[in-house]
């Protein structure tokens, strides 16, 4: 189903989705740093890893969402 040019998947339900510990976020992070493409890299690199920050970033809300529910009770 699409929604206002965003492809709704189960993600979107934060019922659906497990847990996320802060220790795979750090992993992540420090495996897949926010950083600038390289000059040599090609445009597949920089989409490439562009994509495993977008993982990472959706995990960090998925985080920061399960925390406040906690926090909030909701």
């Amino acid at each position: 189903m699409i929604v206002k040019n965003k492809q709704k998947t189960d993600v979107d339900d934060a019922d659906n989705f497990p847990n996320v510990p802060e220790v795979l976020l750090k992993k992540l992070n420090d495996s897949i740093p926010e950083r600038c493409p390289e000059l040599d890299w090609t445009d597949r690199m920089v989409w490439f890893y562009a994509g495993q920050r977008s993982v990472v970033r959706l995990l960090e809300k998925k985080y920061e969402q399960q925390n406040e529910n906690i926090l909030t009770g909701n």
